[in-house]
């Protein structure tokens, strides 16, 4: 609030108690200036929480420090390039309070360390803040970050718009890594057992393809002042009034003195011309390196800028497909698809009983046509016909009619002496129309009868001579 005298806080308190105001001065333009004169002391805490409410625009520089809004973590599915992963992280575990607790005081870095996390070397070599204010916005956790290092604020404005946060898993449970059929791998990651920093970066994982967005800038932006900003301004302007109202001679005498001064500084911006005019040479050459400079580095940027552009398109192409084949590993199986599996298993078990195996279940989040391929790969093996062909590309009434030969080839393959194990049984179980359970054993009788045979002997029989 500006400084106001005596008269001017009872004219205003006047003012704002009088129907229709009081002296010229409107009740409204009153009642904003107490307002305006009881509006709580600000500090960095209600700096922190109009950024974090949108009332603000981040940065904020306040003090010796600047007031960063910046990303802890995001949700759902995205990409790791260093590991060459898929990474899912459930909202769950992330979006509660015990999670925003364990953020408070969360150390805030420039680039990630060699060894991942801190040691005592690092956090002094890196540090360059702290998160005080986590919040939750929308399906990420974001945070009011105080930064200490002003190199690193402009950085944080420029180059480096974007965070990365390291957390570490102890608990083996707490993590799941799946291999899909195209050889990419996805980690479902869950609740993490230690938080050990946020780093300030150019590209983080949870911009998920997309631009650097994981620092909010928004200088940029002009934002329209609400009531509460606008009453200082109101305040001061009205002070200015009466001040002048109430003191026309001081006015008068301080306008004289002003003259005086104003002569006094037009001749000393003469004799600044003089010598600016000396300095002109080198200041143009100054200027001419420092434009040289600006340019060289705004073509750099620009060609990185490009560069990431592209990268990131594609790191967001594959991650909507492994987002796509993750939905489709969560839904729900139907009625129709565990028949189809179940009668799909039932099928290969018939064949792999036959030599002394069993069909392997179906895998999470597979689908029937995959399961009955990826059956079909076990035996194929067995058929001249189609050992040799590929069964990812065939649909339909095709595919079941090379399954159905696939099928009949394997089980004639079983059947045959040369695939028969020396010494054992093989137990193959069948239904017949009434649903009794048949059992046939296939193998070496030796694999049963040895048990009933006697022991093998040795005998010589000795012969004298003359007999």
């Amino acid at each position: 609030m500006p400084a106001k005298s005596p008269a001017q806080e009872r004219l205003m308190q006047a003012a704002a108690h009088t129907p229709g105001g009081y002296d010229g001065v409107p009740q409204s333009v009153g009642k904003e200036f107490i307002k305006a004169d009881e509006a709580p002391e600000v500090n960095e805490l209600t700096v922190a929480k109009a950024i974090r409410d949108n009332e603000l625009a981040s940065p904020q520089q306040y003090e010796n420090i600047w007031l960063f809004d910046v990303r802890i973590t995001g949700t759902g599915t995205s990409y790791r390039s260093a590991g060459d992963e898929y990474v899912y992280r459930p909202p769950e575990d992330f979006l509660s309070d015990e999670f925003l607790e364990r953020c408070n005081g969360l150390p805030l870095i420039f680039e990630h360390p060699e060894n991942s996390i801190l040691d005592t070397k690092e956090f002094r070599d890196r540090s360059i803040g702290v998160v005080f204010l986590p919040y939750i916005k929308g399906d990420e956790v974001w945070g009011i970050a105080k930064v200490f290092d002003d190199d690193a604020a402009e950085l944080m404005k420029t180059t480096h718009a974007s965070t990365s946060p390291t957390v570490v898993f102890r608990n083996p449970e707490s993590t799941e890594l799946i291999e899909m059929d195209d050889g990419k791998k996805i980690l479902i990651e869950g609740k993490p057992s230690y938080l050990d920093h946020l780093a300030i970066c150019a590209n983080g994982v949870w911009d998920k393809g997309g631009d650097p967005s994981g620092v909010a800038n928004q200088t940029n932006e002009v934002k329209d002042m609400n009531e509460d900003e606008k009453v200082p301004a109101w305040a001061d302007a009205l002070m200015k009034r009466m001040d002048s109202i109430e003191d026309a001679k001081e006015k008068a005498r301080a306008n004289s003195e002003e003259e005086e001064k104003a002569k006094a500084k037009a001749d000393e911006e003469d004799k600044k011309d003089e010598k600016a005019k000396a300095d002109s040479e080198e200041e143009a050459k100054k200027k001419e390196d420092e434009d040289k400079a600006k340019t060289d580095s705004e073509e750099e940027l620009k060609k990185y800028a490009d560069s990431m552009k592209a990268e990131n398109a594609k790191i967001s192409e594959s991650l909507k497909a492994m987002q796509a084949k993750f939905d489709s590993m969560t839904k729900p199986l139907s009625a129709s698809d565990r028949d189809a599996l179940a009668s799909a298993q039932a099928k290969a078990d018939s064949v792999a009983q036959m030599f002394g195996d069993a069909a392997s279940q179906p895998l999470h989040g597979e689908s029937p046509i995959e399961y009955r391929k990826r059956l079909a790969e076990k035996f194929k093996g067995h058929s001249s016909a189609f050992k040799s062909v590929d069964l990812t590309g065939i649909h339909g009434d095709a595919f079941e009619a090379i399954e159905a030969r696939i099928y009949a080839d394997a089980s004639s393959a079983a059947l045959s002496p040369e695939a028969l194990p020396a010494g054992r049984l093989i137990a193959i179980k069948s239904r017949d129309q009434s649903g009794r359970e048949i059992t046939r054993y296939q193998g070496d009788p030796d694999g049963w009868m040895n048990a009933f045979k006697a022991t093998g002997a040795v005998v010589k029989f000795n012969r004298f001579k003359g007999e």
